[in-house]
């Protein structure tokens, strides 16, 4: 009969039966070990070297899963076996660091983000503001896009998107110094807006009947449509409310002298969106003034007050009699 002797200490590694990112937790790590002949139980011995503070936690079972731990936090971890002969000696310490916290919530749009323009929007044809669960302002945070690519470290603002595209967004927290990372937040859905159109082209004006006809042509689907708005000071009107993709609407004007701007956008029907309409920015506007001779601002060369912004670009003039 063979003589009882203290077991040898195990080897202890992190759970190879789980994956690498569900190993590790913010407050738990799983763990196993290769298992010794004529062991009665195991002793984990859990070393927080934040604090330099010990804890033994005795009878442990292999593929455990161990919480109560210190988010963010770089554990010694060793193991021990144990039988009625006595102890062995603790492994090889293991060094694992737990994760940072997970945002708990996901994401959304941030609806007091404000563009250069003075508007008050989250969302253009190639970005989205959006706002997340912080977990603490040590972290940074990263964004996945549609389970596929991520940008790290992106802050509050999202760029380089594509018009009227489907987003799925998480967030995670990340410790730059550490390059770790926490477990991904649920996910939101969201849409950008669609391309801004052109500005609006002026094939006719009449400074007799104090007229003008704008025309566009937009590229789109059969669902889709466009939205042509009037400005005169502070009041604004929508002339055409679900115009077709190609149009034209004549303007007729008895204010001589009045300047009077004009602008375009698309609007595409989504479930993404509240309301159902995806609508994107105003186009460039196109202003006139009804006085006499006719002047126009012809927009080839006019001013152009783009929606994120002013392009300064001078001004010609020219006059018709129709």
């Amino acid at each position: 009969m063979p003589v009882p002797t203290i077991p040898a200490a195990p080897e202890l590694f992190t759970d190879s039966t789980t994956s690498a990112e569900q190993s590790r937790g913010s407050d738990r790590l799983r763990l196993t070990w290769t298992l010794s002949s004529e062991v009665d139980a195991y002793d984990i011995r859990f070393v927080n070297t934040a604090v330099d503070t010990i804890e033994i936690r005795a009878n442990v079972n292999p593929n455990a899963s161990f919480g109560g731990l210190t988010e963010n936090t770089l554990y010694q971890v060793s193991i021990r076996a144990i039988n009625n002969e006595g102890a062995s000696s603790f492994s090889t310490a293991l060094d694992v660091r737990t994760r940072p916290p997970r945002p708990t919530t996901a994401p959304e749009l941030l609806s007091t983000a404000t563009l250069p323009s003075g508007e008050i929007s989250s969302r253009g044809p190639n970005f989205l503001f959006l706002a997340f669960d912080s977990v603490g302002s040590q972290y940074k945070y990263d964004f996945r896009l549609n389970s596929g690519e991520v940008r790290l470290n992106s802050g509050f603002k999202i760029e380089g998107l594509q018009p009227n595209n489907r987003y799925e967004i998480e967030v995670r927290a990340r410790d730059e110094s550490t390059d770790n990372e926490s477990f991904w937040s649920p996910s939101f859905v969201t849409i950008t807006r669609p391309s801004t159109p052109p500005v609006l082209d002026l094939p006719f004006a009449s400074s007799i009947t104090f007229s003008l006809v704008v025309q566009w042509d937009i590229a789109g689907t059969s669902r889709d449509f466009i939205q042509l708005k009037q400005v005169i000071g502070s009041t604004e009107e929508i002339l055409v409310s679900r115009g077709s993709l190609k149009g034209s609407h004549e303007i007729r004007n008895t204010n001589s002298g009045i300047e009077v701007n004009y602008s375009i956008r698309l609007v595409i029907p989504s479930s993404l969106v509240a309301g159902g309409l995806n609508r994107s920015f105003w186009s460039s506007k196109i202003t006139f003034n009804l006085s006499y001779p006719l002047v126009l601002h012809d927009m080839t060369e006019a001013t152009k007050y783009s929606s994120l912004g002013t392009q300064n670009r001078g001004y010609s003039q020219r006059n018709s009699l129709r």
